[in-house]
């Protein structure tokens, strides 16, 4: 007896449950198959960051719309691909998504000629989280999604070589290794908020966190207050990546 396939799609409110069959998808999507991983990862998993309103959907549309990127895209695919060959492949399909001009070459150019653009010619706030990611940015987000592929491919890499670190015993994901802004700049970014500094706070809109120069929080008492790591919490049990595999509770002393 051949035994079929099927995913199935929860229905919510009005959309009705539907069943897809594995084996007709693989057929529907036979050339944009390959990149599969790469599409699911790069549009947000659990170890990879989302664009802003760059949904799934969009990103398989990308890659349907511009077939020049498929050779280029392979290479995450590939066990054996370096940071600069992943970082090439990427920049080149965030391009592509951002519908940059032909003659831009970099994330920085593009975002900066939008930044230019969009506020000379409106009056309303350039909102930067609508911007093409900065390339430092990007750059470590795509270290994450090669290694989300590979793993999915059954291939085991050391997360801290490709978008993780370890901060207090504990692996976190690099978003950027570059600060916001120039010194000169941050020196006078500050923010007045009058509640706890969400989503409308200054210096988070410009990624920020706050500091002593905010009128009213002072960078100690909100949301967006400078992280503080307790390092005499040496007890807790962690999963750390040490020779090849995944353990729990390391002695940083016996390493």
């Amino acid at each position: 007896m051949i035994r079929r396939l099927f995913f199935k799609k929860p229905g919510k409110g009005s959309t009705e449950t539907r069943s897809y069959s594995i084996k007709h998808l693989r057929l529907q999507f036979k050339v944009e198959l390959p990149y599969f991983l790469f599409v699911h990862a790069i549009g947000e998993c659990d170890t990879t960051s989302a664009i802003f309103q760059q949904g799934k959907i969009k990103h398989l549309k990308t890659v349907q719309a511009h077939p020049e990127l498929h050779d280029s895209l392979l290479v995450f695919n590939n066990e054996s691909a370096t940071h600069e060959e992943i970082l090439r492949a990427g920049e080149k399909y965030l391009l592509k998504l951002f519908k940059a001009p032909a003659n831009t070459n970099t994330l920085n150019c593009h975002r900066y000629d939008v930044f230019r653009k969009t506020g000379a010619s409106s009056k309303k706030e350039v909102k930067l989280s609508r911007l093409s990611p900065t390339v430092d940015s990007a750059k470590q987000n795509l270290f994450r999604v090669y290694l989300q592929v590979q793993l999915w491919r059954g291939k085991i890499l050391n997360p801290l070589d490709w978008g993780w670190e370890k901060v207090d015993k504990k692996i976190i994901p690099i978003f950027t290794k570059k600060p916001p802004a120039t010194d000169s700049l941050l020196s006078v970014i500050s923010c007045a908020c009058t509640k706890s500094c969400e989503k409308n706070c200054g210096c988070k809109k410009a990624g920020m966190r706050c500091s002593i120069i905010c009128k009213n929080c002072q960078g100690t008492s909100c949301l967006n207050q400078q992280l503080i790591c307790d390092d005499d919490d040496d007890d807790d049990d962690v999963e750390l990546y040490k020779d090849g595999q995944w353990t729990t509770s390391i002695d940083e002393d016996n390493e």
